[in-house]
């Protein structure tokens, strides 16, 4: 047994070297903003001076999340229309309205794009 062989195996290959290059170039690199997007604190999420983040944030709608659970119980007959307040029919039928329209614009790109998919094939 050759005991003149070193414990930790040196590593100077092609590879070795293009690691090390990507590790001295971004430990170099201490301009890159901090991209610590959120900290938990309770319910809800904070984000910490961030704009980027800040726009990707998504604003819970706490009135649509509402009018749709209010929609699933009408739907499954646990309320009656005549168990709501004014309020909450005219803002059903403009959640319904919206998903309405939204369905139309989707049925409507799924005949666009059939209808280039016939174009390509003929």
């Amino acid at each position: 047994m050759n005991n003149n062989l070193p414990l930790i195996k040196e590593e100077n290959g092609f590879f070795t070297k293009i690691k090390m290059f990507f590790k001295t170039l971004f430990r170099l690199n201490n301009n890159i903003p901090n991209y610590s997007l959120a900290v938990e604190q309770g319910d809800y999420m904070n984000i910490k001076d961030n704009g980027f983040a800040k726009s990707l944030r998504v604003e819970e709608n706490l009135e649509e999340k509402e009018f749709l659970k209010l929609q699933e119980k009408f739907e499954n007959g646990l309320i009656t229309e005549e168990e709501l307040t004014e309020e909450q029919v005219d803002g059903l039928e403009q959640l319904y309205n919206k998903q309405i329209d939204k369905l139309n614009q989707n049925l409507l790109n799924y005949k666009n794009r059939i209808m280039e998919i016939k174009k390509q094939l003929a």
